[in-house]
């Protein structure tokens, strides 16, 4: 095996690692909030958030949830923003919160998981996938 194999080896798990890492980490913090936390109804209000200069025609877009707890009301922003939006505005969510901090609950539904599987698989299918090319091209 050649010395300089690992320099690849380091970007590709830089590149790939970091977003794979936390996709499920935010998964893993769904499940244990899913499954210990207190459920609310949230209302999902979405907002713009940039437009790419390069081309000018793309529009990313950030939701956030208002929800009421003990008759007060929080707002929880989605951790991912999305192209196109994966929410309407008005749209009402579950939101899973612990009751000694009730300001950080988490919109936990099927969308949420679907956004962290689909990109945690994608770069760890890629990272895995780089390194045993890699490995095999040395």
């Amino acid at each position: 095996m050649k010395e300089n194999i690992w320099i690849p080896i380091a970007f590709v798990s830089a590149v790939l690692g970091i977003p794979a890492i936390f996709a499920s980490v935010q998964l893993f913090l769904l499940m244990r909030i899913k499954k210990r936390g207190q459920k609310v109804t949230g209302v999902v209000r979405v907002m713009k958030v940039t437009t790419r200069k390069r081309d000018g025609n793309n529009t990313n877009y950030a939701a956030e949830a208002s929800y009421k707890f003990d008759g007060k009301t929080y707002r929880t922003r989605m951790p991912m923003e999305t192209t196109p939006s994966f929410y309407r505005d008005g749209e009402t969510v579950p939101v899973f919160l612990y009751p000694d901090r009730p300001r950080k609950g988490r919109v936990v539904c099927r969308r949420e998981y679907a956004k962290f599987i689909l990109v945690g698989g994608v770069c760890w299918a890629l990272l895995i996938f780089l390194i045993a090319l890699v490995i095999a091209s040395s």
